[in-house]
């Protein structure tokens, strides 16, 4: 049995064929896979797969709405295949690629025996990175109504608000570093004042009751639960712009003799102070285009269906 991980590929590097390239010292072999103009559009890396392994399993699900759970092990191999595609990243950056995504790889199942596929009941799986469009809350065509009668957002938060939509795609890409600059980006240009330095941006954000409910708001959001593991919920607010001020100037500077660092590729890492700055500036979006409609209107992005039709019926009054 192998196992091949496929790395969707970013850029526009060109190769002139797409041949395998043998790689000893993992005992695997890469293959590049080639656009019909020759641009490298992902990398695939096979490796044998040693006695003895797990595959993937099917089970019948408890949820009426769910047709079966698939269960999968953990990936042998994942890790090297991971750090060789960030190796071929770094070394081709400067030649066109612009992204390798490390994070989602494509992994299929190559049995090589009759045995290795009767064994087999999954080939293959692949994930788009991002939140499935069925997660998301399906909103009646009251609000698009409403939102076309609205009046135009003010110019100071008309050009802040592409940090916000940035911002969330960025999330939804699990690219939550990125996210936390952009979103940054927004409530700095809200509430800054045009400061950038720590102390008095502290003060301008301190001096603004708007951020500072909006701090409050989205520390509330946050179950009992969350609290015990989201050390967001337990700050004051001011502590909170300071720990907001704090985070922004450790990612954005990458000296040499500091000791604690972020990587890129670690994005996680930074999930919840993201989320937290999300639900930060979404209560300010939503209190600034909504007005006295966002009391009615349901937490984002979770929304259940008792309060979004709640909302519905709001708006259609």
């Amino acid at each position: 049995m192998k196992i091949r991980y496929t790395f969707r590929v970013e850029g526009t590097f060109r190769l002139a064929k797409s041949r395998d390239i043998v790689l000893p010292d993992q005992n695997a072999i890469l293959t590049p896979v080639l656009s019909t103009s020759r641009i490298l559009k992902a990398l695939s890396l096979t490796f044998p797969l040693g006695e003895p392994f797990e595959l993937p399993t099917f089970r019948a699900s408890a949820e009426p709405s769910i047709a079966a759970e698939i269960e999968i092990p953990l990936a042998p191999h994942q890790d090297s295949a991971s750090e060789c595609a960030r190796r071929i990243e770094a070394y081709l950056s400067p030649l066109g690629v612009t992204a390798i995504d490390t994070e989602q790889p494509g992994v299929k199942w190559i049995p090589e025996s009759e045995e290795d596929r009767r064994r087999l009941s999954l080939i293959s799986m692949s994930s788009e990175p991002g939140v499935p469009d069925g997660a998301h809350p399906v909103w009646r065509d009251a609000v698009l109504k409403k939102a076309s009668r609205l009046p135009a957002p003010d110019t100071a938060l008309h050009a802040q608000l592409g940090f916000f939509r940035s911002g969330w795609a960025q999330i939804k890409r699990f690219r939550y570093v990125e996210a936390y600059f952009l979103l940054f980006f927004f409530i700095e240009g809200l509430f800054g004042q045009g400061k950038i330095k720590t102390k008095p941006l502290e003060a301008s954000f301190l001096a603004s009751t708007e951020l500072l409910n909006a701090i409050l708001y989205a520390q509330a959001k946050r179950t009992s639960q969350r609290k015990q593991m989201d050390e967001w919920a337990n700050l004051s607010a001011a502590e909170a712009v300071k720990k907001l001020i704090t985070l922004r100037g450790f990612i954005a500077h990458n000296s040499s003799k500091r000791k604690e660092k972020w990587h890129p590729d670690e994005q996680s890492t930074h999930a919840a102070d993201t989320m937290f700055l999300l639900d930060v500036a979404t209560q300010i979006v939503t209190c600034r285009l909504w007005g006295e409609r966002a009391e009615a209107m349901p937490a984002f992005p979770t929304v259940a269906d008792e309060e979004r039709l709640a909302f519905d019926r709001f708006l259609s009054n």
